[in-house]
């Protein structure tokens, strides 16, 4: 488990490299300078329900209290700069249910993240609004269920949780001489310190090191217990002298993940840590070629990355010559959405890309279930081809 620790643990060096430059604001002008040429129009959904924008109506639907379902770091910030240029107003979505925030085991954290101002694929969002449709469908039936009196303290408490974490958090970055008022210095280090280590540093509840987050949560969140059950699931389904085994053998792994989705990794570094292994860190959303450096430094004898928006193949290409450059030969193991957006596609829509890695020398899981039998062979050093 995570050991919450104070934020004097976080230095601006950690986040980023020596000479690294960060335009923010040029980043956020050349935003500006597109709204020269793009302006907010209207359409039919705005003609229909007679709004200015997107904002108007979800205030509108709000007051009437109605549900509603909504349709890289530089990139973001010319967006913004070029959102902020409009004579009329715009909506930004933040997608906090989906990657970065989703990692918190305290709501309060993620709360926390929307006040911090901090994407899914096409399948994802049908899946959401398939969803959400279907709970509005239900909802009245459970209307009898609710206790509005039992979730007005929660809402507060979440509320105060939310506006702590935001406090220590941007105290946290300037104590660590990270410019808070500079939008790429925010953005970058709040997605390369990740949520976990965000949470276990700046969040809102007590220090515990029993706590998956390395702290005791205002309001858990249900996903990370979900997680839990299903890592404790693959540990004991794995028999008792192979778990001795394990143990014995003292396997040292790196874990990263290939960007902010890091639901996977998480779960990986559970499972390993169940069978005996010792999880290191490998970092969130990491270059390839930086966690080739930390293997260099801290000698796993296997690196497993978890990877999910269509990037695994160029990542472990990647990864294998970084690797190579520096003369280590270690297994790397790649898991979870194994696919990669094709150059030149007009639809962004990834192709599968497993049998590509298994050819290239990576050794693929397509379960969590199949990272034991990896660790069976490492155990025998019986080491597959790095």
């Amino acid at each position: 488990m995570l050991q919450a620790v104070s934020s004097a643990s976080l230095t601006r060096e950690q986040v980023f490299a020596r000479h690294e430059s960060l335009p923010g604001d040029e980043c956020v002008a050349q935003g500006r300078e597109l709204a020269r040429d793009w302006r907010v129009g209207t359409c039919a959904f705005l003609t229909g329900h007679a709004v200015a924008g997107e904002a108007e109506y979800k205030r509108r639907q709000m007051r009437e209290r109605c549900i509603m379902l909504h349709a890289c770091t530089a990139a973001t910030l010319q967006a913004l700069g070029l959102i902020g240029a409009q004579q009329a107003e715009v909506l930004v979505h933040a997608n906090l249910d989906d990657g970065f925030a989703a990692q918190f085991t305290d709501l309060a954290c993620v709360l926390g993240a929307a006040l911090l101002a901090r994407i899914p694929d096409a399948d994802e969002i049908v899946a959401a609004q398939l969803y959400a449709g279907r709970l509005i469908e239900i909802a009245d039936g459970y209307r009898a269920l609710i206790d509005k009196q039992a979730i007005e303290p929660i809402a507060q408490q979440l509320l105060a949780g939310a506006q702590t974490f935001k406090q220590r958090v941007l105290q946290g970055l300037e104590d660590a001489g990270i410019r808070s008022d500079d939008p790429a210095e925010l953005l970058l280090a709040l997605r390369r310190i990740g949520a976990r280590r965000l949470e276990v540093l700046f969040g809102p509840g007590t220090p515990d090191p029993k706590s998956p987050g390395g702290r005791r949560p205002q309001v858990p969140a249900g996903a990370i217990a979900r997680l839990q059950a299903q890592a404790d699931a693959v540990v004991n389904n794995v028999n008792a002298a192979d778990r001795a085994l394990l143990r014995a053998r003292g396997i040292t792994a790196l874990v990263a993940s290939t960007d902010v989705h890091e639901h996977g990794k998480w779960l990986v570094e559970r499972v390993l840590e169940g069978l005996g292994v010792r999880a290191l860190d490998g970092g969130v959303s990491v270059d390839p070629e930086v966690l080739a450096t930390r293997a260099a430094e801290l000698a796993p004898e296997v690196i497993a990355v978890s990877t999910y928006n269509g990037v695994a193949l160029n990542y472990y290409q990647r990864l294998h010559a970084a690797l190579q450059d520096r003369g280590l030969r270690i297994p790397v193991v790649m898991g979870g959405r194994l696919d990669q957006i094709p150059q030149n596609s007009n639809t962004s829509l990834p192709v599968d890309v497993g049998d590509d890695l298994v050819r290239r020398g990576a050794w693929v899981c397509a379960d969590i279930d199949d990272v034991v039998p990896l660790l069976a062979r490492l155990s025998s050093d019986e080491v597959p081809n790095a």
